[in-house]
This record gives structure tokens, sequence and C-alpha cells, in this order.
């Protein structure tokens, strides 16, 4: 099944590349199977008896690609409503912001709702496609501004947030009180990694779209490394390979810290001479993040950055926007970059897998976290596969790491409510009436 076969009608068709006659560059483009499973199933289709989706595939599937059809489709087509898309992260939200008003300002109104963006319900009011947290989410919930009943579709990015302790019930209970408040908006949750889907489309009264499909193969592998040494040499050797790394790092100060010791081996200053443009790349890219505060802009020089939330906004987006255009050979970042900011590269090497809990200490990630690392690793329109790497430091270690993340089963995404979180819940859902 090709994009043009889809009906989508002169303006979408604009938009995804399709001619009016059919003949454009989006006319040729084969749905990846996980897509074409999704609109076999009525996701385009309002009159479909399966309203709610949940769709479950691996990352770069074509997930998102289906939420922005069905928004467009209800509000340009169906003349239905607005739409809102929740994530979970501010990054997220705002990577979203961008890549929707470039692509869809022209036919719809966009707006986002994040703790760097605050905006009132009014203001919400006025778009056809809102980008929000799900802290956002959970808060008009409360306050029920009529407006959300002229919501038409809810897409739901990373709902396996769901099953996380502490957001999990912040999710559930704003999901609960919208399906209360507007029953007739159409709800599509996407994810890479709910291993009880059917349980989860069961839930939500959805259809479920469920695959293995990945557009480029995942070599997963354990690296045996007694010290950051062998893991900077196993880096440079990525890099000298022709591969992009993110390597995820398990706090802040760490993540600056060790893509200083790659920049001091990785000088791509050193380059040859037919490398001149990309170190001209590299030198803009660098006034771009400097701010006089830190290093980052000394690193870059080299061809590493780091990417955290020290970082203000604009050197975030600048740092993103470098690996992606290839200029930035490496980076290295926390954990929240694993939840979905479209950052992919050849290889994703993990060096630490555990992070501290407070009250608990070093507590090893979940499965989840490791896979959604894992599925950034391989570049369709770059590579031939992706590489997955996670570092252990001695051979028992390299052993129980194999068979707890390589070999082992997801994390089951099930309710967190507590007796407390419940509470707030209930209170919450009262107040608001």
């Amino acid at each position: 099944m090709k994009i043009s076969d889809l009906s989508l009608g002169l303006e979408l068709e604009t938009v995804f590349g399709v001619g009016s006659s059919g003949s454009g560059e989006g006319s040729s483009v084969e749905l990846y199977p996980p897509q074409e499973e999704a609109v076999r199933e009525g996701l385009l289709d309002e009159k479909s008896e399966n309203k709610n989706f949940v769709i479950s595939s691996p990352t770069a599937s074509g997930k998102t690609l289906l939420a922005e059809l069905v928004m467009l489709n209800s509000v340009l087509r169906e003349g239905r409503g607005k739409c809102l898309y929740v994530v979970p992260l501010n990054a997220l939200a705002n990577e979203k912001y961008r890549n929707f008003r470039a692509k869809f300002g022209g036919l719809v109104k966009v707006g986002i709702s994040t703790g760097d963006y605050e905006s009132s319900s009014r203001y919400l009011e006025k778009n056809d496609l809102s980008i929000l947290t799900l802290e956002k989410l959970d808060s008009l919930t409360r306050v029920k501004p009529a407006w959300l009943r002229e919501i038409s579709v809810l897409v739901v990015d990373e709902a396996h947030v769901l099953g996380e302790e502490k957001r999990g019930p912040r999710l559930e209970g704003a999901l609960a009180r919208f399906v209360s408040l507007n029953p007739a908006a159409r709800i599509v949750a996407l994810s890479a990694t709910i291993p009880n889907a059917a349980e989860f489309a069961e839930w939500l009264n959805a259809a479920l779209v469920q695959s293995e499909w990945r557009p480029v193969p995942l070599r997963e592998e354990v690296l045996l490394a007694r010290n950051d040494r062998a893991v900077v040499e196993r880096v440079l050797e990525e890099v000298q390979d022709g591969s992009q790394v993110l390597v995820f790092v398990n706090t802040k100060r760490g993540s600056a810290s060790f893509a200083r010791k790659i920049a001091e081996r990785l000088n791509l200053r050193t380059a040859e001479l037919d490398k001149l443009d990309e170190l001209d790349e590299l030198d803009e890219l660098a006034e771009r993040v400097e701010i006089g505060v830190d290093d980052l802009a000394d690193l870059v020089r080299s061809g590493v950055a780091y990417h955290n939330s020290w970082l203000h906004p604009e050197q975030r987006k600048a740092v993103e926007e470098g690996f992606r255009a290839r200029a930035l050979k490496v980076i290295c970042c926390t954990p929240t970059l694993a939840m979905g900011v479209s950052l992919p590269a050849k290889t994703v090497l993990i060096r630490n897998y555990k992070f501290f809990t407070q009250g608990r200490g070093n507590e090893p990630m979940p499965v989840c976290w490791v896979k959604q690392v894992f599925g950034r690793a391989g570049r369709p329109e770059h590579d031939a596969y992706g590489t997955g790497i996670i570092v252990a430091k001695s051979e028992a270690e390299f052993e129980a790491v194999e068979d707890f993340y390589l070999n082992g089963e997801l994390e089951r995404v099930e309710s967190q409510f507590s007796v407390e979180t419940l509470t707030e819940q209930i209170l919450a859902t009262v107040v608001g009436g």
C-alpha cells in the first residue's frame, strides 16, 4: 500500500508529497507494514468500528506518521474539532511543536503548552492541534474547560509511561477524566515497549496494531570494558567506521565529564583537508552554543557534545540539529533523551545502566528503558543496521547483563495507583466536578 492509495484529499496529499493527480514524491512511497495494518484496521475511517487504537511497534517504524494522518484527517477532511498530542517530556514537546508547525502550519494552527511555554486554556482553545506534556493534560482535565469536549483525537505518545511509579498515576487519572468528559473522542496510544499490549488495548477499548518490524535490523551486544578508557576506545572505533554515536550516562555531570574524555581523543581538527567543510560546520555550531558559562563550544569544535537539562533550550536545539546534520559525531546524554526525542544514530552505547533513585540508591534501569535506548540505533536513510551496546565491567557482570537486558522480558505496563495516588486522583476528579 502506498501513501497515494489513501485518498487523503488535496490538502493532505500536498503536505505528504502526493500530487493532485497522484503523481508526486509521496506517490511511490510504500507504507511500512505496521502503518498499512493500522490503515486496514480503520485508523483513518471515523465510521470504523475501531474507534481507539494502541499502536505498539519499534522506534522508527512509522508511528508518528500515523498520528499525523489521523489528526489532520479529523481536522481537515472530517471537519471535526481539535486534536491533542501528549508527550512525557518538555524536550519532546518542543521537538514535535517545531516539526508539526513546519509541516502543517499552513493548514492548521499548531500550539504548545509545557513548563517552558506557560499557556492558558484560552490560548489552547484557539489551536487546531496542541502539543501538551502529560502534566498539562492532567491539569486541563481537572479544570475541564469547555473546549476539551471539542477534542476529536487525543494521541498519547510514549504511552508506556503509564507504568511508571511516579508519573503513571497522573497519566492514568488524566485519561480516565478525559474519557468521562469526552467519550466521543478517539484515543491513539503509541509505544515501542508494551509487552502486554493486548491488555493495554482492552483497557482502552481499542484496536491493537502490534509489530516487531524495524526499518533497519538491530544488533545488540554487551561490551566488557573494565574502565572508561576501553569505552572511549570503542566509541572512537565506531566513529572511525563512519558511525554517529549516542552515549548514555547516568548523571548530568557525568555526561559532560565523559564528553570531555571523548573530545580529548576525538579531535576532528586534525582531519584531512578534504574535511574542511565539516570543520566550518563545527565552528558555526560552536558559535551557536557559546554562552560563556560552560565548555560546550570547545567540545563541539572537536565533534562532541553533551545533552542534558543544564543546557539552555537554544543550546539543546543547536546540539540536536548539529547531530541530525551529521556534523557532530558523538553526544553524551542523560536517560531522558531515550524518551522519544528523534536523534537516531547508527550506534547507541549505554555506559551506565544503574541510576540513582531517591530513597533507594543506585538501581538497575528496567529492560524497557534499555530497549527504548537501543531503538535509537539505525537510520533508515543511512545505515544497513543499527548497533546497541551496553557496558559491563566484569565477566560476571557481563553474563548478568546479557541475561537480564538482552535475553530478558520487558516489564509489563500496569497501573501504578497506590492508596495515596489514587486518593489524590479521586479528590481531583471530585473537585473538578
